[in-house]
Parts: C-alpha cells; structure tokens; sequence
C-alpha cells in the first residue's frame, strides 16, 4: 500500500512538471553507441515517471508473491487468536452465569493460542471449583502456575481463596506464605493471611502481622487489641504446656494491661490448674476479682473444689458484703455451702440468686438439693425450667454441680442429726434401708 502511494505521487508529480513545462518548448537528445534519441522535454519527463511507476509496481507484485505463504501464516494466526479470545470471553460469560462445565470448555478449548493462557487456567480452575472438582482445580492452578510465573502473587492468591471456599485453611495459609514471602508488603496478602490465622487460631503467626496490618489499615486500633488478647493467651497456654517456669516467665513478660485483662487472666489460671499449682490458681482469682470486677472470675473461682472450702466461703462473704445483691456471687456461694454439707445456708443462697437472676445452672444446683432432700416433685420442675433455658448443645457447657448421687455418697442432714444425737460427731452415720 505505502508503495502505490509512493508510485502514485511520482505520477502526479511527473504530470504537475509536464503541465509546467508546456509553454517551455524544448528537446532532449540521447546519444548512445551511435544511436540518436530525441524527443520533447515533456514526453522525457512522461516517460521516466510511467517507467518508475511501473517498476515500483512489478515490485510490490514480486515482493507480495515471494511473500504469500508468511502474509497467509500471519493471517491465520492472527484469526487464531481473535477466535481464542472469543472463546476466552464465552468462557468467563458462562461461568458468571453459573455454566461451570461449559465455561470450562470454553476456556480449555484454544487456551495454547491465547495471549494469557494465565486467566484461562484460573478461570477454568474456579468453574472446577464450583462444580467441587478439587483434583481437577488443582491441576488447573499447577498449570497457571507454570505459565505465568511472573504474574506476581495473583495465582497464590486465587489458590488460596479456592481453598478458602472449601475450608482448606491450612493449604490456603501455604499459598498465602509463599504470595507473602514475594511481596509482604501486598494488601490483599496481609488481608486473607490474616483471615486464615484467625480460623485456624494461629495466634503466634498473626501475632508477626500486627504490625503491618495496622500500618495498611486493615485492622483498626479495637481489632488490634481484640487480636492481641487472643495472642496474649495462646502464649500463655503454650508456655504453661512446657512448665511452670516457662509460665512464669511469659506471664511476666505481658504488658501490665494484659496482665490485668480478665480472659488473659483466665487462661493463666487454667495453665495453672493444669500444672496442679492449685492455690496460685485460687489466689491469682482472688487478686484478680479484687482489682477488676468480672462474674466470669467468680465463676471460675466458685468451681475450685480442690481448694478448702471454708476458705473459699470467706472470700465470698467479704464480697458480698460488698456487692449483697449479685446473682453470680450468690450462686457460687450456694455451691461452696453445698460442699460444707451446710444445706439451709445453701439452699438460701441458691433461691436468692434465683430471685435475682434465672439460671440454668442454679436451676440445677437448686433441683439437685431438693432432690437429695427428697423433694423430687419440686426437683424435676426446677430441672425442667433449667432445661427449657438451654439447648442441647448448651447443657454439656453447664458447670458440674454436686448432682444427688454425689451428694448421697457424702453426710445427710439426717445423718448428722443421728451423729451428733449418738454422740458421734466426728463420724457420719449412714442409713441404712429396711
């Protein structure tokens, strides 16, 4: 084309210098081993511009023969991979509109002519993911791998969303590892990272990735602190499976304000509990309530039963002489005067935390007294309300309690009245049945 151009402005040119040199007559004269060539000016320039022309002509004719077999390589691969992206665009249609099997057709079907084999096989992998095809996922992911190595942590990324979908947490967090260990600065990265260490409650991971959620703004200031409870306590119950030293030592090594947060207080006293340190255990409680108010600790401090009882009771008085009121120091109260075998006191506190607040596990606790003391009407309604409060799955969460049939291996009220009337105080008569 652009030699026709040319050949065409030489000829307008050739006619523009003719028109010109019209008025001027003149001759030209070419002598040539004895041959004698005249003619006009005009028709000299005429003839130089046709015979350009023509040869510019045979040129292009020659140069388009000698060159029809690549001209026609280029034309059919050029329809190839106009046809590729067709089927490419076809593909990505079906699987947003929910065609997987199809779509994954179509994005196989010419993907070693497309211009990124990479979306082809990432496509196809997500449409063998959502007809739950893993095996089949997997190779298209291993493929894409292969093809666009350097297409950054796009492939990783995808992988690890895939298998995010299915579950797949700790093959998601390797892909996510590998995306982070090229880039660990990248979004994204950082943002499932995150989401996969929550879910597998891999607090010591995420505990590396505070810092750099925070500075890209994935986490607020509230989340952060959130997280840092979590890690704070996974520390503890680590160190407290290897010793109590080790315990000692992370514990100490908290800052003062999670050394002060209930839960992580908690989970200090359950690794304690743990290592038999039970009165550490009791007096950890004991400070803890002192100083930060939680009925959680109350609670925990009320199940104690390797501690001595009497001492427990103590405790409690002195709170609730501060607080008469509280629901959660009344029932500890009730179970800690079930364990002094002192019956009425108990059953005090165990109605009094009733009128306060309704409980599933005072229900129970009432229910259990009043059974041992033969009232087993007035037991299976407070069962039946304690019941009608939880879910099955909720109940085995309820906190064991002194159920009658312990209760009945250790002194009756009857049998201490018997005791003491035979002048045997210091043994407990059992009953026996006639």
């Amino acid at each position: 084309m652009r030699a026709l151009l040319i050949a065409l402005v030489v000829l307008l040119a050739a006619v523009a210098a003719a028109a010109w040199l019209q008025p001027h007559t003149g001759y030209l004269v070419l002598s040539i081993a004895g041959w004698r060539i005249e003619t006009s000016l005009i028709f000299a320039v005429l003839f130089v511009a046709v015979v350009l022309v023509v040869l510019q002509v045979l040129w292009v004719v020659l140069d388009r023969t000698v060159g029809l077999p690549k001209a026609l390589s280029h034309w059919s691969t050029r329809r190839r991979k106009e046809k590729a992206r067709g089927e490419l665009a076809k593909g990505l249609l079906a699987l947003a509109e929910g065609r997987y099997r199809n779509g994954e057709d179509l994005l196989l079907k010419h993907v070693e002519r497309s211009d990124y084999p990479l979306i082809n096989y990432l496509g196809a992998a997500v449409c063998a993911q959502r007809r739950h095809a893993t095996d089949t996922r997997d190779s298209y992911l291993a493929l894409a791998e292969q093809t666009g190595k350097r297409s950054g942590p796009a492939v990783h990324l995808l992988q690890a969303q895939l298998y995010m979908e299915t579950g797949q947490w700790e093959q998601a967090l390797a892909s996510l590892t590998s995306a982070y260990e090229r880039n660990p600065n990248h979004h994204r990265t950082l943002e499932l990272m995150r989401d996969c260490c929550v879910a597998l409650e891999d607090w010591e991971r995420l505990g590396r990735l505070i810092k750099p959620l925070r500075k890209k703004g994935i986490i607020g200031a509230e989340e952060a602190d959130e997280y840092a409870g979590h890690i704070a306590r996974d520390k503890i119950a680590r160190a407290g499976r290897i010793g109590l030293g080790d315990l000692e030592s992370a514990w100490s090594k908290l800052p003062r304000g999670q050394r002060n947060d209930d839960e992580v207080v908690l989970a200090y006293v359950d690794a304690l509990l743990e290592l038999d340190e039970i009165d550490r255990a009791a007096n950890v409680l004991k400070r803890q309530i002192d100083e930060t108010w939680d009925e959680r600790l109350v609670m925990r401090f009320g199940v104690l039963e390797q501690v001595g009882a009497d001492w427990q009771m103590q405790q409690l008085k002195r709170w609730l002489r501060q607080q008469p009121d509280n629901p959660a120091l009344l029932y500890v109260a009730g179970r800690i005067a079930l364990r002094q075998h002192d019956w009425d006191r108990a059953r005090e506190y165990l109605e009094q935390a009733l009128a306060r607040r309704a409980r599933p596990e005072v229900y129970m606790a009432l229910g259990a007294l009043l059974e041992f003391q033969e009232r087993p009407d007035d037991a299976r309604e407070l069962y039946r309300k304690a019941l009608g409060m939880v879910s099955e799955s909720m109940a085995t969460d309820l906190p064991e309690l002194p159920v009658p049939s312990t209760l009945e291996a250790e002194a009756r009220p009857e049998d201490e009245i018997t005791a003491r009337q035979t002048g045997q105080e210091d043994t407990v008569a059992v009953r026996s049945s006639t």
